[in-house]
């Protein structure tokens, strides 16, 4: 096992539900400081918890993940230990086998009390608890937060620490074995590992079972789109935590049909977000085999499509429509394409991506009707899909661009922004062969769709190809969905192509920053760190901020971990011949 040793501003350090209780209301999370070794924590008051050392010459770590840091620390006196571990959902114990100190910094005001056992700091609405102890050469420091910071502190420091740590070596240990013989991409496999547990949160409130968010801190709640996308990594690594973030966004579902974009433990919002989840429930049945998980996901899963498919189609021609936002950064964003050029002039339409989504979904509806039995269904499902797939290649497919388009409901003429969504008929299998082929040129252009590091989010010889996001830079969810629809069509070159470099951008930006992030700069101009959200310009990493390019984004971790088990296997197959 090689564990990821590199440290990068904002990366994540939180506790994880595999281990032990982690809600949203009492959870502590934390992002690693850019100038020194601290965690910045996301609380309501500002809280800084930084290692001190006197004389330190350098810092070299062995393992940076979520929940895990190792270093050993230099001095011209020796080379000593310093390990941060997260025991508890808000609990962190810090040990050295040198004198090392521990501080907090706080940005507003606090009230601090010390106790036989602690120092405690305390505002109207939190508490914190810092605590040390030495023994047989020793230092540990105990950091707790909560009502009951100090009682949690105290306990968590006398006990083993040892233990403690092994268990979660333990739990890194156990994890899935990749077949690749590269140092690199196993740490970043363990690196992706680590983002997706330290993503994942325990039941709450209406969300009734263990779940992925997609980030901490920017979206700690459940999403019907990243979340079970964040499966598609997961079912690797844990199917059952997969299995119940999918389950957990079912049983949020609304009478009517509806299943919200976003729910979080107290609401559920009042929009959607693109249906992928019977797609991901057959993602995950390839692994678990787990057809009562099927069977019982049937009936919630068809009347969230019959939901959209009454609600969605204006026009009532198989092609569906967003409800679009209220400005130009938020137009699209119950598509998750928040400010692609698409939505600009704020206009209903007949949606490509929006169409394409409804169609996967048929394809793996019928298929999981036909494995639990319900035959007369199955034939259903392969109507709706041929009948979306008819409308799509008559009515959205542009004869002279040769691309598909979304097309204005009212005015019936196509919204001409040729963006990476033009591509999504191929994930979804209702391309025609011929239109494939002109698909093809486009994703080979180096004027287009061809980049460094994959599929722009809008086409380089667009006006609107700049480093904003969505309107230029590279999705790796995007390159993934686009280089499935290839694989659909036999065009495995271009398809592994297009993973290839999607690998080679997330790499290359985890070994220089330690992170991995949402979107990423297509031609490598530019670090995704500095690239523009929505046209605000990137400012210093602010710890829970929107408008900044995620850090340890579980989306990206999940299609990272699902195209690495991919390769992994392919490796293993061609070592058997």
């Amino acid at each position: 096992m090689i564990l990821p040793d590199k440290w990068g501003q904002g990366a994540l350090f939180s506790y994880s539900a595999a281990h032990g209780n982690c809600s949203c209301e009492n959870a502590l999370s934390a992002r690693l400081c850019a100038d020194r070794f601290g965690l910045i924590f996301d609380t309501e008051t500002g809280c800084t918890l930084y290692v001190c050392v006197e004389n330190l010459l350098d810092v070299v770590f062995s393992a940076v993940t979520s929940d895990l840091i190792e270093a050993r620390i230099k001095l011209d006196s020796g080379e000593f230990d310093v390990t941060v571990l997260f025991v508890s959902e808000n609990t962190i114990l810090i040990s050295s086998d040198y004198a090392i100190d521990v501080k907090l910094e706080f940005a507003g005001d606090v009230k601090s009390k010390k106790t036989k056992k602690c120092v405690c700091y305390s505002t109207d609405s939190e508490s914190f608890a810092l605590s040390s102890k030495k023994e047989n050469g020793t230092i540990t420091f105990g950091f707790s937060y909560g009502n009951e910071a100090e009682a949690i502190c105290s306990a968590a420091l006398e006990a083993d620490f040892s233990a403690a740590l092994s268990q979660r070596a333990e739990f890194y240990e156990s994890l899935p074995k990749l077949r690749i013989p590269n140092d690199d991409i196993k740490k970043l496999y363990y690196k992706c590992a680590s983002v997706l547990f330290g993503c994942t949160n325990s039941s709450e409130g209406i969300i009734k079972s263990s779940y992925i968010t997609p980030s901490k801190g920017n979206m700690n709640a459940a999403y019907s789109f990243s979340s079970a996308l964040c499966t598609l990594g997961m079912r690797h690594l844990s199917p059952d935590i997969a299995r119940q973030t999918l389950e957990s966004i079912l049983a949020s579902q609304a009478s009517d049909g509806m299943i919200s974009g976003r729910i979080s433990s107290e609401e559920k919002s009042c929009d959607i977000n693109p249906p992928v989840l019977a797609w991901c429930f057959w993602e995950l049945y390839s692994v678990n085999g787990d057809k009562k998980m099927l069977s019982d996901a049937y009936l919630p899963l068809k009347k969230y499509i019959h939901y959209i498919v009454e609600s969605r189609d204006i026009n009532k021609n198989y092609l569906y429509e967003w409800q679009i936002g209220d400005s130009p950064e938020y137009g699209g964003i119950e598509s998750t394409m928040d400010n692609s050029p698409r939505f600009d002039d704020g206009i209903i339409l007949d949606s490509i991506d929006f169409t394409s989504y409804i169609a996967n979904e048929a394809a793996h509806m019928s298929l999981i009707a036909e494995e639990t039995g319900k035959h007369g269904e199955a034939l259903y499902w392969n109507v709706m899909f041929e009948r979306i797939k008819n409308s799509v290649n008559e009515l959205l497919f542009d004869e002279d661009d040769k691309l598909y388009y979304d097309r204005a409901v009212v005015s019936n003429m196509f919204k001409k922004a040729k963006t990476s969504a033009s591509f999504l008929p191929l994930f979804a299998g209702i391309c025609e062969n011929r239109h494939a082929m002109t698909l093809l040129k486009y994703l080979n252009s180096e004027d287009r769709f061809n980049r460094k590091y994959g599929i722009p989010s809008v086409s380089a010889d667009s006006e609107d190809f700049g480093d904003n996001m969505w309107r230029g830079p590279m999705h790796p969810y995007m390159n993934y969905f686009i280089a499935k629809g290839l694989e659909k069509y036999e065009m495995h070159d271009k398809a592994n192509e297009i993973k290839s470099k999607t690998l080679d951008a997330v790499m290359y930006e985890y070994l220089n920053s330690g992170t991995l992030f949402e979107y990423y700069s297509v031609d490598g101009t530019k670090t995704a760190a500095s690239l523009p959200k929505k046209g605000f310009s990137p400012s210093p990493f602010i710890v829970g901020s929107n408008n900044v390019n995620i850090r340890d984004y579980a989306l990206t971790a999940a299609v990272i971990v699902d195209m690495l088990f991919s390769k992994s296997k392919k490796i293993a197959k061609t070592n058997q011949k």
